[in-house]
Parts: C-alpha cells; structure tokens; sequence
C-alpha cells in the first residue's frame, strides 16, 4: 500500500470517529446506536469536503443504507433536524474537481488529531 493511500485511510478512520463522537454515537434518523459514519452532502471522493466533519452523520446499518438508495430522505432529515448542517452545505461554493496532494492529504491528518485530541476521541 502506497504512503498516499495510507494517508487517506487514516484521515477516513479518524474521520469517522469524529463524526461519531460529534453524533453521541447515536444514529442522525432513529436515535439509536449507530454503525457507520455517512458523507451526506459530498460524496467521499470529492476529497475538497471529504473529510469536513459537517459533511458527515453517524447512522445504524439499516438508515445507513436506506439512505445510499435514497439521499433525498436524508437531506430532508437534516434540513428540518440539524439546520447548521444545512446552513453550512447551502454556503459552499461550487466544487472544482482538484486532485489532492500528499502533504494536503498530511495537513488535514493534523487539523482532525487535533481536533481528536482537543475533544477527547480516541484514535
């Protein structure tokens, strides 16, 4: 495995942990303990927001997957539940698809330790 593709996999570990910690460890549609961390607005590949933790709602397996197959229902969700989230979505800019660097991909590694180690999360 390629230092790069490390690099993604840790900031996509810390990420997710973040995001969980973030949402109580609780599922953003049923409240209950949730699985998976989930891109609701970016889709993960669009690397300018993949790791924006506004970006990310902690869900169970089974809203998880209803909303790959339905993001529409999820975006609903969020207007009407976490308007921030919202909020922040509606003031992006337009994307400009831009590949990522390695020493980016290790600048945003750093800004989410940080952000771990401020807030307490385990990594």
């Amino acid at each position: 495995m390629s230092k790069y593709t490390e690099l993604i996999w840790a900031c996509d570990r810390l990420w997710s942990c973040l995001v969980a910690h973030g949402m109580n460890y609780r599922c953003v549609i049923c409240g209950m303990p949730g699985d998976d961390s989930h891109h609701w607005f970016y889709i993960r590949s669009v690397h300018q927001y993949r790791w924006t933790l506004k970006n990310g709602v902690y869900m169970c397996r089974i809203h998880h997957g209803e909303a790959e197959s339905n993001p529409a229902q999820l975006r609903l969700k969020i207007k009407t539940d976490y308007p921030h989230l919202w909020a922040w979505a509606e003031a992006q800019p337009p994307l400009v698809s831009r590949p990522i660097s390695t020493w980016q991909i290790k600048d945003i590694l750093a800004g989410l330790q940080h952000t771990a180690e401020t807030l307490g999360v385990k990594q």
